[in-house]
């Protein structure tokens, strides 16, 4: 485990100190729209990473809220506690969870040099079209002592490139527990939700597949990310829609475009 600092001067435990800038950048894309957190209200932060989400919506401990972070990573969920402790966030229980449609076990696919892409569906280095349509992304965010790269001609580049995916995803298979939504807010004796935060790796549809009917009502705001395949999206919105949410907006970063992902706001009740 590693040290780092983030830009607000804050430091946290990481595994990967190189890629935690960049999530740090991602929560604020959470609270577009007017979406917000208040002292008291509770929160559940379903793939967690590090807790720097949970960590802002707490404002490092300076505003109450219950909150619960689910990150089923070992390695990533021992950041995540040890940056809990470091703050003293008593109202942050971290779990160490994966949130599906059911509670049980379930495979993953951790990639140590890139935490935040760890998934149950792991990514593919060789696919053309990841190459093609991440290629001007990826020249993007190359940290510093990579940039070089940049001055390479087209074709040594694209091969450099193709290099670096290989090295990045290069991950390994854990097994982790899995928990669903239902599950945990029986468990957790949760009867009201005010924030539901999910960025899970194209595992968005199963975390809202496993909320039972009955406990729709109690989910007030949802922000997920949501990875635009075979239609994903507009599923999403319908079944939100269907809950009960009146409120649906669907937003795409500039970088994310490459990617087809989209973060979709949904709350029940319109602001006056």
């Amino acid at each position: 485990m590693f040290e780092t600092k983030l830009p607000n001067g804050r430091r946290v435990f990481c595994p990967n100190p190189m890629e935690v800038s960049i999530i740090y950048e991602q929560t604020k894309s959470y609270f577009h729209h007017g979406f917000k957190v208040d002292e008291g209200d509770t929160v559940f932060d379903v793939g967690a990473n590090i807790g720097l989400f949970s960590l802002t919506v707490c404002d490092w401990g300076l505003r109450p809220v219950r909150l619960f972070a689910f990150e089923p990573i070992p390695t990533t969920f021992e950041a995540l506690r040890a940056n809990v402790e470091r703050y003293q966030l008593r109202g942050l229980v971290p779990v160490r969870c994966a949130v599906s449609r059911g509670s049980g076990m379930g495979m993953f696919t951790y990639y140590p040099l890139a935490t935040a892409m760890s998934s149950a569906y792991p990514c593919d280095a060789d696919s053309a079209d990841l190459l093609e349509h991440a290629f001007p992304e990826i020249l993007q965010h190359l940290p510093s002592f990579l940039r070089w790269i940049e001055c390479l001609p087209s074709r040594p580049q694209a091969a450099v490139i193709k290099l670096l995916l290989k090295i990045i995803l290069h991950g390994r298979r854990v097994s982790c527990q899995t928990i669903s939504l239902s599950d945990a807010l029986r468990e957790h004796d949760v009867d009201r939700v005010d924030f539901l935060k999910i960025d899970v790796e194209k595992a968005e549809l199963e975390v809202l597949q496993g909320l039972e009917a009955q406990y729709w009502p109690k989910i007030q705001k949802i922000v997920v990310e949501v990875h635009d395949i075979d239609g994903r999206l507009n599923g999403v919105v319908d079944m939100l829609l269907a809950h009960g949410f009146q409120d649906v907006i669907c937003e795409q970063e500039p970088e994310m475009k490459a990617f087809e992902v989209f973060t979709v706001f949904a709350r029940r009740n319109v602001a006056s």
